[in-house]
């Protein structure tokens, strides 16, 4: 009541002392959102000295806003800036598009936007909004081991758009891991790292059931071969890259040393489907049944300690001989007699 009040005497006589009290009840009740914005902006314009304002002003604006901030906020905030994330990365968009690096205003951002970049990867946070940050901000000489870590997730990352009413959550399944993920579902998009062309998605809806989407759309966030590279430098280890990599197998037998090195690496992780871990020990088996190079050789401690109930009658064979060739003769009799 009092609110209508205060407005509807401002509609009347304009007063910077009515504005100071319809924008001090509304910080004082934590209005906030697009329905009070026009009276925060109005308090801006006006220089009123009010404490948390510029605050309100930002948690305020609307979807549309389509020009730079007001100058005093962006003094304000790059001397003190105790905002939250939602705000901060509002900020910071709006002085990548209206100023750009090199002016004044980015220079005296560009420590804690560097700052907030970081935190937020650390973080896993990867989404549309942040992708122009991330852009301005990252490069290879600021990359180490824990940034290549999470890297490879914002790297591959695709936004996903469903027109599927009911979708609550994306389900990103890799036919080569045991685990799936789970993304919400905002507005008809998600964004969701897609390693593999063979990655399956999923649509879920409120009450758990899935479904598939064939209409979704999919779009890389973005692409920065150089620090792809990067992280390969860093987190030569990391267990998607490595998959992403191995994907050739799925098409071409194993011809190098280096592909074999990537497959017997993958066949020690426990995270993988049982099928893919088959698939991949095939290719390893049928390289070295072939080759006679030292990186065959050097698999033979991975064919004595087979299962050899999973081993195909091919397979089996296979690798018998290639123990034998190695001069393990013991090992391959008893694979015979198994």
């Amino acid at each position: 009541v009092y609110f209508t009040m205060l407005t509807k005497l401002y509609e009347y006589e304009e007063e910077d002392a009515l504005l100071g009290a319809i924008c001090s009840l509304l910080i004082k009740t934590g209005s906030a959102g697009e329905t009070y914005f026009p009276w925060y902006q109005k308090g801006v314009e006006k220089d009123l000295k009010l404490t948390s304002l510029y605050e309100y002003y930002l948690y305020s604006v609307p979807e549309e806003f389509d020009q730079s901030l007001p100058q005093p906020i962006l003094m304000y905030y790059s001397y003190q800036n105790e905002l939250d994330d939602k705000s901060r990365l509002l900020l910071y968009s709006n002085i990548l598009k209206y100023h750009g690096i090199g002016s004044k205003i980015y220079e005296s951002y560009s420590a804690q936007m560097e700052e907030f970049a970081i935190s937020q990867l650390l973080e896993g946070r990867t989404s549309e909004k942040l992708v122009p940050l991330y852009a301005t901000i990252l490069h290879p000489d600021i990359v180490d081991e824990a940034l290549a870590e999470g890297l490879p997730d914002l790297l591959f990352a695709k936004k996903i758009t469903t027109a599927a009413p009911f979708a609550k959550r994306m389900i990103v399944r890799y036919p080569q891991l045991k685990k799936e993920i789970s993304v919400p579902v905002k507005r008809g998009t998600a964004c969701v790292p897609v390693y593999t062309k063979n990655t399956v998605i999923l649509i879920e809806d409120a009450y758990g059931k899935r479904y598939s989407d064939s209409q979704i759309d999919a779009k890389p966030l973005m692409n920065d071969g150089r620090l792809l590279k990067r992280c390969w430098e860093l987190c030569p280890g990391h267990l998607m890259m490595r998959i992403a990599k191995a994907e050739d197998l799925e098409h071409a037998p194993i011809q190098t040393a280096e592909q074999l090195e990537l497959a017997k690496g993958l066949l020690l992780e426990g995270a993988l489907e049982e099928e893919y871990q088959q698939f991949l020990l095939s290719r390893v088996i049928e390289y070295c049944y072939s080759s006679n190079d030292g990186a065959a050789l050097d698999c033979d401690s991975l064919f004595m300690e087979l299962d050899a109930g999973k081993l195909s009658e091919r397979e089996r064979i296979c690798v018998i001989e290639i123990l034998i060739r190695s001069e393990y003769y013991t090992t391959a009799y008893q694979l015979v007699h198994t």
